[in-house]
């Protein structure tokens, strides 16, 4: 559906907004549909039994007995298609079921590790915009120099290399060699530094890339020689005419990379044992805890889906002569 500013003013635009939102919402509930039952299959067809696996870590002689009785208990004995009907209405009434590896509610542990997660991402996002946009705008305005082409190396190098290979390099030299920062964040303040700049400095550099290509691309429009040929000083063509219309770009590539920052903590958590989200589905993929993996996808899923939606709405409020289609 196209939301096009139609010279209503405010009201025009808003009732537009109003109805492409609840066209975007309702257009959620097939999507992520499909998206949990097939991710419920593929872990219902995944290999190892969730059930000999809980009774093995428990320290329980794993008879055939045993284990179709705890087969039983936790449901696996009925049929695919009944687990998946019967796990979806309760995932409509904000119940995805419970644990296997403990019986504690999935969604209170999705819930308690998410925060941990956004908070790690909301300083890694920091820092990683800190960084871009000024580096970005130097480098667009001073192209082919000395710094533009420093950091245009960092950034075409920090995109490369894995954040895992990152958080490795950077644990050795501040943990192992300076002994500066603890070897496993845990839950501390100062165990967060490191997971938030192995996550930023890839993010960091796809962002200086993109925002650089953008800028140079309003640098080179018309309407920039037509200002400049007023008199008017390249401090204000830069910022108040060529940043700010680029910056609904700059926002939706923003937008676009939280679903790969979310992503990407989940090996950082991991490493550094930052008890997010992400080291929650990697214990529970080990531990064959599927509910819980499953509350991930679906949980996951529907935040990538709405921070698009947002991203959108931010993009059309910044510029409402912008069509966005849904």
């Amino acid at each position: 559906m196209p939301l096009p500013f139609h010279g209503g003013g405010l009201s025009a635009l808003f009732t537009a907004m109003k109805r492409y939102v609840i066209k975007r919402l309702i257009s959620l509930i097939p999507m992520l549909l499909v998206l949990s039952f097939f991710s419920f299959l593929l872990l219902d067809m995944a290999p190892g039994d969730p059930a000999e696996k809980k009774l093995a870590a428990q320290g329980i002689a794993v008879t055939k007995e045993v284990l179709d009785a705890e087969r039983i208990r936790m449901g696996l004995d009925r049929p695919f298609l009944t687990r998946y009907l019967s796990w979806l209405a309760g995932a409509v009434r904000g119940n995805l079921g419970v644990s296997y590896k403990d019986g504690f509610p999935v969604m209170g542990k999705l819930l308690e590790g998410l925060g941990k997660t956004c908070y790690l991402a909301f300083f890694s996002m920091l820092l990683s915009l800190i960084v871009a946009v000024p580096v970005s705008v130097v480098s667009a305005v001073r192209q082919n120099s000395v710094f533009d082409n420093v950091f245009r190396v960092f950034s075409f190098g920090g995109n490369s290399i894995p954040n895992f290979l990152i958080s490795v390099l950077l644990m050795y030299v501040f943990c192992i060699r300076i002994k500066m920062f603890p070897v496993l964040a845990g839950d501390s303040f100062s165990g967060l530094f490191l997971p938030v700049i192995s996550l930023a400095i890839p993010m960091a550099g796809r962002f200086i890339r993109q925002f650089r290509a953008e800028l140079i691309s309003q640098l080179e429009q018309d309407y920039v020689t037509g200002i400049r040929a007023r008199g008017v000083r390249e401090s204000i063509v830069l910022f108040r005419n060529v940043l700010y219309n680029a910056l609904g770009h700059m926002i939706t590539i923003v937008g676009l990379s939280v679903g790969t920052l979310m992503g990407g903590s989940v090996v950082i958590e991991t490493i550094f044992r930052w008890s997010g989200i992400g080291k929650l589905v990697m214990d529970s993929i080990t531990a064959r805890d599927y509910p819980v993996v499953q509350g991930f996808v679906l949980v996951m899923g529907f935040l990538y889906l709405i921070i698009g939606l947002l991203t959108d709405l931010i993009f059309v409020t910044i510029d409402p002569r912008t069509e966005i289609n849904s």
